[in-house]
Protein backbone atom coordinates (compact mmCIF):
# COMPACT_ATOMS: atom_id res chain seq x y z
CA UNK A 1 0.00 0.00 0.00
CA UNK A 2 1.41 3.38 -1.02
CA UNK A 3 2.00 6.02 1.64
CA UNK A 4 -0.63 8.68 2.26
CA UNK A 5 0.57 12.06 3.49
CA UNK A 6 -0.82 14.75 5.74
CA UNK A 7 -0.18 17.74 3.47
CA UNK A 8 0.03 20.23 6.35
CA UNK A 9 2.69 18.09 8.00
CA UNK A 10 4.59 17.81 4.72
CA UNK A 11 4.50 21.60 4.32
CA UNK A 12 5.72 22.15 7.88
CA UNK A 13 8.51 19.59 7.48
CA UNK A 14 9.85 21.18 4.32
CA UNK A 15 9.53 24.68 5.70
CA UNK A 16 11.84 23.64 8.53
CA UNK A 17 14.33 22.29 5.97
CA UNK A 18 14.43 25.44 3.84
CA UNK A 19 17.59 27.08 5.20
CA UNK A 20 19.79 23.99 4.98
CA UNK A 21 18.13 22.34 1.98
CA UNK A 22 20.41 23.52 -0.79
CA UNK A 23 23.66 22.47 0.87
CA UNK A 24 22.40 18.87 1.08
CA UNK A 25 20.53 18.73 -2.25
CA UNK A 26 23.06 16.67 -4.23
CA UNK A 27 20.37 14.16 -5.21
CA UNK A 28 18.07 16.95 -6.40
CA UNK A 29 20.90 18.51 -8.39
CA UNK A 30 21.80 15.30 -10.19
CA UNK A 31 18.14 14.54 -10.88
CA UNK A 32 17.65 18.09 -12.23
CA UNK A 33 20.55 17.63 -14.64
CA UNK A 34 19.01 14.45 -16.04
CA UNK A 35 15.50 15.92 -16.20
CA UNK A 36 16.71 19.16 -17.78
CA UNK A 37 18.50 17.26 -20.53
CA UNK A 38 15.38 15.17 -21.19
CA UNK A 39 13.21 18.27 -21.31
CA UNK A 40 15.44 20.20 -23.69
CA UNK A 41 15.84 17.17 -25.95
CA UNK A 42 12.07 16.72 -26.09
CA UNK A 43 11.37 20.39 -26.78
CA UNK A 44 13.96 20.67 -29.52
CA UNK A 45 12.63 17.51 -31.12
CA UNK A 46 9.11 18.99 -31.10
CA UNK A 47 10.11 22.38 -32.45
CA UNK A 48 12.65 21.27 -35.02
CA UNK A 49 16.34 21.75 -35.60
CA UNK A 50 15.86 25.43 -36.52
CA UNK A 51 15.17 26.08 -32.83
CA UNK A 52 18.32 24.35 -31.58
CA UNK A 53 20.22 27.61 -31.07
CA UNK A 54 17.34 29.52 -29.54
CA UNK A 55 17.68 30.03 -25.77
CA UNK A 56 14.02 30.48 -24.80
CA UNK A 57 11.80 27.92 -26.49
CA UNK A 58 8.48 28.52 -24.71
CA UNK A 59 6.41 31.33 -23.27
CA UNK A 60 5.62 30.21 -19.73
CA UNK A 61 6.97 27.46 -17.47
CA UNK A 62 5.68 26.19 -14.13
CA UNK A 63 8.22 24.88 -11.62
CA UNK A 64 6.08 22.53 -9.49
CA UNK A 65 7.56 21.88 -6.05
CA UNK A 66 10.12 24.62 -6.62
CA UNK A 67 11.46 24.48 -3.05
CA UNK A 68 13.95 27.29 -2.34
CA UNK A 69 14.13 28.22 -6.03
CA UNK A 70 17.35 26.41 -6.86
CA UNK A 71 16.33 25.57 -10.43
CA UNK A 72 14.79 28.96 -11.20
CA UNK A 73 17.75 30.40 -13.15
CA UNK A 74 18.11 27.25 -15.24
CA UNK A 75 14.39 27.07 -16.03
CA UNK A 76 14.24 30.70 -17.12
CA UNK A 77 16.46 29.64 -20.03
CA UNK A 78 13.56 27.52 -21.27
CA UNK A 79 10.81 30.13 -21.12
CA UNK A 80 10.20 33.88 -21.08
CA UNK A 81 7.99 33.66 -17.97
CA UNK A 82 8.66 31.54 -14.88
CA UNK A 83 6.28 30.65 -12.03
CA UNK A 84 7.30 28.59 -9.01
CA UNK A 85 4.81 26.69 -6.83
CA UNK A 86 5.41 24.95 -3.52
CA UNK A 87 3.26 23.80 -0.61
CA UNK A 88 5.81 24.92 2.00
CA UNK A 89 5.75 28.60 2.96
CA UNK A 90 9.29 28.37 4.36
CA UNK A 91 10.63 27.13 1.04
CA UNK A 92 8.91 29.98 -0.82
CA UNK A 93 10.26 32.56 1.62
CA UNK A 94 13.76 31.25 0.95
CA UNK A 95 13.13 31.31 -2.82
CA UNK A 96 12.00 34.95 -2.64
CA UNK A 97 15.11 35.93 -0.66
CA UNK A 98 17.34 34.07 -3.11
CA UNK A 99 15.76 35.42 -6.28
CA UNK A 100 14.51 38.81 -5.00
CA UNK A 101 11.10 38.57 -6.65
CA UNK A 102 8.00 37.60 -4.66
CA UNK A 103 5.82 37.74 -7.79
CA UNK A 104 7.41 34.57 -9.13
CA UNK A 105 6.23 32.25 -6.34
CA UNK A 106 2.83 30.91 -5.26
CA UNK A 107 1.91 28.61 -2.37
CA UNK A 108 -0.43 25.79 -3.46
CA UNK A 109 -1.10 22.06 -3.33
CA UNK A 110 0.02 20.33 -6.52
CA UNK A 111 -3.28 18.42 -6.80
CA UNK A 112 -5.38 21.60 -6.75
CA UNK A 113 -3.55 24.38 -8.56
CA UNK A 114 -4.85 27.98 -8.74
CA UNK A 115 -4.34 28.38 -12.48
CA UNK A 116 -6.77 28.58 -15.37
CA UNK A 117 -6.92 25.89 -18.03
CA UNK A 118 -4.17 26.02 -20.65
CA UNK A 119 -1.93 28.38 -18.65
CA UNK A 120 1.52 26.91 -19.34
CA UNK A 121 3.58 25.69 -22.27
CA UNK A 122 5.81 23.69 -19.93
CA UNK A 123 5.36 22.11 -16.53
CA UNK A 124 8.54 20.98 -14.77
CA UNK A 125 8.78 19.14 -11.46
CA UNK A 126 11.96 17.75 -9.94
CA UNK A 127 11.50 15.21 -7.12
CA UNK A 128 8.22 16.58 -5.80
CA UNK A 129 5.37 14.48 -7.17
CA UNK A 130 6.21 11.55 -4.88
CA UNK A 131 4.36 13.54 -2.20
CA UNK A 132 1.08 13.30 -4.11
CA UNK A 133 -1.72 11.29 -2.49
CA UNK A 134 -3.46 10.80 -5.83
CA UNK A 135 -1.04 10.57 -8.79
CA UNK A 136 -3.82 10.14 -11.35
CA UNK A 137 -5.58 13.28 -10.12
CA UNK A 138 -2.24 15.08 -10.16
CA UNK A 139 -1.57 14.12 -13.79
CA UNK A 140 -5.06 15.23 -14.79
CA UNK A 141 -4.52 18.57 -13.03
CA UNK A 142 -1.18 19.09 -14.79
CA UNK A 143 -2.81 18.20 -18.08
CA UNK A 144 -5.56 20.76 -17.40
CA UNK A 145 -3.18 23.67 -16.85
CA UNK A 146 -0.90 22.80 -19.78
CA UNK A 147 -1.64 24.10 -23.26
CA UNK A 148 -2.40 21.61 -26.06
CA UNK A 149 0.93 20.56 -27.54
CA UNK A 150 2.72 21.51 -24.31
CA UNK A 151 5.11 19.32 -22.35
CA UNK A 152 5.08 18.07 -18.76
CA UNK A 153 8.44 16.83 -17.48
CA UNK A 154 8.93 15.40 -14.01
CA UNK A 155 11.17 13.18 -11.94
CA UNK A 156 10.06 11.17 -8.95
CA UNK A 157 11.27 8.67 -6.38
CA UNK A 158 10.34 5.08 -7.24
CA UNK A 159 10.07 1.93 -5.18
CA UNK A 160 13.18 0.23 -3.81
CA UNK A 161 14.83 3.55 -2.96
CA UNK A 162 16.97 4.45 0.08
CA UNK A 163 18.89 1.21 -0.26
CA UNK A 164 20.54 -0.50 1.50
CA UNK A 165 19.33 1.59 4.45
CA UNK A 166 15.69 0.55 3.93
CA UNK A 167 16.72 -3.13 3.83
CA UNK A 168 18.75 -2.81 7.03
CA UNK A 169 15.94 -1.02 8.88
CA UNK A 170 13.33 -3.52 7.70
CA UNK A 171 15.52 -6.39 8.80
CA UNK A 172 15.88 -4.94 12.29
CA UNK A 173 12.22 -3.91 12.70
CA UNK A 174 10.76 -6.89 10.80
CA UNK A 175 8.52 -4.47 8.87
CA UNK A 176 8.71 -1.86 6.09
CA UNK A 177 10.50 1.18 7.44
CA UNK A 178 10.32 3.68 4.57
CA UNK A 179 7.51 5.23 2.53
CA UNK A 180 6.30 2.79 -0.11
CA UNK A 181 6.66 4.34 -3.56
CA UNK A 182 5.10 3.53 -6.94
CA UNK A 183 6.96 1.64 -9.65
CA UNK A 184 7.75 2.98 -13.11
CA UNK A 185 4.97 0.72 -14.39
CA UNK A 186 2.50 2.33 -11.95
CA UNK A 187 3.30 5.80 -13.27
CA UNK A 188 2.99 4.65 -16.88
CA UNK A 189 -0.44 3.17 -16.09
CA UNK A 190 -1.56 6.48 -14.53
CA UNK A 191 -0.26 8.37 -17.58
CA UNK A 192 -2.34 6.11 -19.83
CA UNK A 193 -5.47 6.55 -17.67
CA UNK A 194 -4.95 10.34 -17.76
CA UNK A 195 -5.04 10.18 -21.56
CA UNK A 196 -1.41 10.94 -22.45
CA UNK A 197 -0.53 9.36 -25.78
CA UNK A 198 3.08 10.51 -26.00
CA UNK A 199 5.12 9.42 -22.99
CA UNK A 200 8.90 9.15 -22.68
CA UNK A 201 10.11 7.44 -19.51
CA UNK A 202 13.35 6.23 -17.99
CA UNK A 203 14.39 4.71 -14.67
CA UNK A 204 17.84 5.34 -13.20
CA UNK A 205 19.71 4.54 -10.02
CA UNK A 206 21.26 7.66 -8.48
CA UNK A 207 23.68 7.10 -5.60
CA UNK A 208 25.19 9.19 -2.86
CA UNK A 209 28.28 8.22 -0.87
CA UNK A 210 28.99 8.90 2.79
CA UNK A 211 31.81 8.28 5.21
CA UNK A 212 29.53 7.17 8.04
CA UNK A 213 25.91 6.38 8.86
CA UNK A 214 25.46 9.65 10.77
CA UNK A 215 26.21 11.79 7.71
CA UNK A 216 24.06 9.52 5.54
CA UNK A 217 21.05 9.94 7.83
CA UNK A 218 21.67 13.67 8.03
CA UNK A 219 21.49 13.92 4.23
CA UNK A 220 18.03 12.33 4.26
CA UNK A 221 16.73 14.50 7.08
CA UNK A 222 18.07 17.73 5.59
CA UNK A 223 16.01 17.35 2.41
CA UNK A 224 12.85 16.20 4.21
CA UNK A 225 13.03 12.66 2.80
CA UNK A 226 12.60 11.17 6.27
CA UNK A 227 9.02 12.47 6.55
CA UNK A 228 6.68 9.49 6.73
CA UNK A 229 3.12 8.89 5.65
CA UNK A 230 0.34 6.85 7.15
CA UNK A 231 2.53 3.90 8.14
CA UNK A 232 4.93 5.39 10.62
CA UNK A 233 8.05 3.43 11.46
CA UNK A 234 9.44 4.05 14.94
CA UNK A 235 12.20 6.59 15.36
CA UNK A 236 15.69 5.24 15.09
CA UNK A 237 16.75 4.04 18.52
CA UNK A 238 20.23 3.35 19.91
CA UNK A 239 20.01 -0.41 19.39
CA UNK A 240 18.82 -0.07 15.81
CA UNK A 241 21.37 2.62 15.01
CA UNK A 242 24.17 0.38 16.30
CA UNK A 243 22.88 -2.55 14.24
CA UNK A 244 22.66 -0.40 11.09
CA UNK A 245 26.19 0.94 11.54
CA UNK A 246 27.46 -2.62 11.82
CA UNK A 247 25.40 -3.91 8.90
CA UNK A 248 26.28 -1.00 6.63
CA UNK A 249 29.98 -1.82 6.77
CA UNK A 250 29.29 -4.81 4.52
CA UNK A 251 28.38 -2.30 1.78
CA UNK A 252 31.36 0.03 2.19
CA UNK A 253 33.48 0.66 -0.90
CA UNK A 254 36.41 2.95 -1.58
CA UNK A 255 33.84 5.71 -2.18
CA UNK A 256 32.19 5.20 1.20
CA UNK A 257 28.75 3.99 2.25
CA UNK A 258 26.16 3.99 -0.57
CA UNK A 259 22.63 5.36 -0.48
CA UNK A 260 20.81 4.40 -3.66
CA UNK A 261 17.66 6.03 -5.00
CA UNK A 262 15.55 4.66 -7.85
CA UNK A 263 14.33 7.63 -9.84
CA UNK A 264 11.84 7.84 -12.68
CA UNK A 265 12.05 10.51 -15.38
CA UNK A 266 9.07 11.36 -17.59
CA UNK A 267 8.26 13.68 -20.49
CA UNK A 268 4.57 13.83 -21.41
CA UNK A 269 3.07 15.69 -24.33
CA UNK A 270 -0.40 17.13 -23.92
CA UNK A 271 -2.54 16.16 -26.89
CA UNK A 272 -3.11 18.95 -29.40
CA UNK A 273 -6.87 19.16 -29.96
CA UNK A 274 -6.31 20.59 -33.43
CA UNK A 275 -4.58 17.44 -34.62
Amino acid sequence: MLAEYNKSAVADRFSRCAERYQQHADLQSESANILGALLRERLLYKQGEQQSKQTQIANCILDLGCGPGIQGPRLRSFAAQYVGVDIASGMLAKAVRTNADSNLYIQADMENLPFTTNSFDLVYSNLAVQWSNNPLQLLQELQRITKPGGVIAFSTVLNDSLQPLARLRSGFLNRTAVNEQPTLRDWLAWCKLAGFQSVISEERTVSGWFQNVASLLRSISAIGADHQGNKQAPKLGVAEYTAICKGYEHYRTSQGLPLNYQLGFFALEVNDASC
